[in-house]
């Protein structure tokens, strides 16, 4: 959970990611009744990293974080700036030492009229690789 939080507090300390995002992010899902544009993270996968010594207090994960807008246009305005914010990172963050953070794959996705209402909302699924200290 530490590093979810220490996801979370990169994003919402960035100005450019708040100022659209207005510190709409959620982990897993939005809350519901939340406004538009928001952001959603997950850890995909976690891999801790084994040595011929045992456990090397050092864990790769995905992280996938979905810019979610009611206009394309925005949607993707938001992904480059959660990119900018989070790619090439490394150092402490809510006490969480990440090694590494790197953008991986964008891909982008349109969700039905239920979601949004009439309009339907665009989503821009972002994927980050993480390194990060465990011990």
């Amino acid at each position: 959970m530490a590093l979810e939080i220490a996801i979370r507090s990169l994003l919402v300390a960035d100005s450019p990611v708040n100022t659209l995002g207005s510190g709409r992010v959620y982990p897993y899902m939005k809350q519901q009744g939340a406004e538009f544009p928001s952001l959603i993270y997950t850890l995909d996968s976690t891999q801790p990293q084994q040595g011929i010594g045992g456990h090397l207090d050092l864990t790769r994960t995905q992280l996938t974080v979905f810019s979610v807008a009611t206009s394309y246009t925005v949607a993707k305005d938001l992904a480059a700036k959660v990119r900018t914010a989070l790619n090439g990172y490394s150092g402490t963050e809510e006490s969480v030492v990440i090694k590494s953070l790197v953008h991986d794959n964008d891909t982008a996705s349109i969700e039905d009229s239920q979601v949004a209402g009439d309009r339907g909302v665009s989503i821009i699924e972002s994927e980050f690789i993480i390194w990060y200290e465990t011990g």
